[in-house]
């Protein structure tokens, strides 16, 4: 769905930090709560990708992944996230907008999702909203 918008990192930054290409790859305001280890992991990059969901009480939801779904196969794309911010596993203190993350959904519109102190690891709980 999004994969026309976006180039691949190819580089590893762990070896060449210096030769990034010109793309998406981190929220100066995520970038600030992010160790250097968490970036060289996560290949110099702040957002996530939903290839697949965890649905509560259920487990992976690996019968229909994100990855290569067609968009008629998307049950409520308003609500189906495509892309979120990093942090997202930790105490909501931690989310660098607010107390919240940045979002990307299948319609194509982004907004900020609150986070919630009750909730410490944001993909367990919304991940497959929208797309079951």
């Amino acid at each position: 769905m999004i994969a026309q918008y976006l180039g691949s990192n190819t580089l590893n930054v762990a070896t060449n930090p210096a030769g990034l290409r010109p793309g998406m790859y981190h929220c100066p305001a995520g970038i600030k709560v992010l160790t250097m280890q968490n970036l060289i992991v996560a290949n110099q990059t702040s957002y996530v990708w939903n290839h697949i969901y965890w649905i509560p009480g259920v487990g992976y939801g690996t019968a229909k992944p994100v990855s290569g779904r067609l968009d008629a196969d998307v049950l409520d794309n308003s609500r189906a996230t495509l892309l979120w911010e990093v942090p997202y596993w930790t105490p909501t203190q931690n989310m660098p907008h607010n107390l919240g993350i940045n979002t990307l959904y299948a319609d194509g519109h982004a907004a900020r999702f609150p986070g919630n102190p009750a909730e410490a690891d944001w993909w367990s709980y919304h991940s497959s909203d929208g797309w079951e």
